[in-house]
């Protein structure tokens, strides 16, 4: 585990899409999601995703601002994320 991705959006409780690309070779298995420095005050209905290629979720998250994706570079890495609302 280690690397990670982090996002250049506004603070405020949202939902957040994950889409894994159609091509990719394998899932992307175990992917994490937190707030360095505001492990205390941050939440996320669902964590440790696993997503198939092609396959998309939806997650309810306290805030977008300053949020990590740990795990796998390789998998992850490769994950589009929008915010839903």
């Amino acid at each position: 585990m280690g690397g990670g991705y982090t996002t250049a959006l506004a603070a405020r409780a949202a939902l957040i899409s994950f889409t894994s690309p159609a091509a990719a070779a394998r899932p992307a298995a175990g992917v994490n999601i937190i707030r360095p420095g505001h492990q205390d005050t941050f939440t996320a209905d669902d964590n440790y995703i696993w997503l198939y290629p092609g396959e998309s979720q939806t997650i309810k998250v306290s805030t977008v601002h300053g949020l990590k994706l740990s795990g796998r570079k390789a998998v992850f890495g490769k994950l589009n994320m929008e915010i839903v609302t």
